[in-house]
């Protein structure tokens, strides 16, 4: 189950929507993966009888890169966390995976309210709003920035969000 955590900083309010671990198999494959993609350039260059210079460095390139890319789907599926900080005028939004952030966003606003997307929020028809597997419903924040708009992308319990969202309209 995914969670929240508020956090009051000196900046003003820290918002983590933190990712529940997938499941074990799903992190294996992706080991997996990138163990191979680490090691495939290494034979490559070690196959060829006469490798030019530029021969070497192609694989190293193309199969580091997508290993790198796994390495950050694999941190997400991990530990990956949504963080919003709102205070002082500035709204700050990044992806954490621990040794990386990405999806960095900052925004400043005059006015800013956040609303929870729930399943029973009958805008919201583009979203899914249900988990099957476990049914039980799910939502999403949606942070009203002067005239922008910005969701989240981590699904909480609705129960979870109503409650989430309330701390964060009082803090702000």
């Amino acid at each position: 189950m995914n969670e929240s955590q508020l956090i009051k900083t000196h900046e003003g309010i820290e918002i983590q929507l933190i990712e529940s671990a997938s499941k074990a198999w799903v992190r294996k494959v992706l080991l997996i993966f990138i163990s191979g993609l680490l090691i495939m350039p290494i034979l490559i260059v070690y196959s060829l009888d006469d490798p030019l210079i530029e021969a070497i460095f192609i694989p190293f390139i193309i199969f580091w890169g997508v290993a790198i890319y796994l390495l950050r789907l694999y941190l997400w599926n991990s530990i990956g966390k949504e963080v919003y900080v709102i205070g002082n005028g500035k709204f700050y939004r990044y992806f954490g995976y621990k040794y990386f952030k990405d999806g960095r966003r900052i925004l400043e606003y005059e006015s800013i309210k956040a609303k929870a997307l729930t399943s029973a929020d009958e805008s919201k028809k583009d979203y899914e709003v249900l988990d099957k597997s476990e049914d039980r419903f799910l939502g999403y924040i949606e942070f009203n920035i002067d005239e922008e708009v910005v969701i989240s992308q981590i699904k909480l319990d609705d129960a979870d969000l109503i409650k989430l969202v309330d701390q964060i309209n009082k803090y702000v």
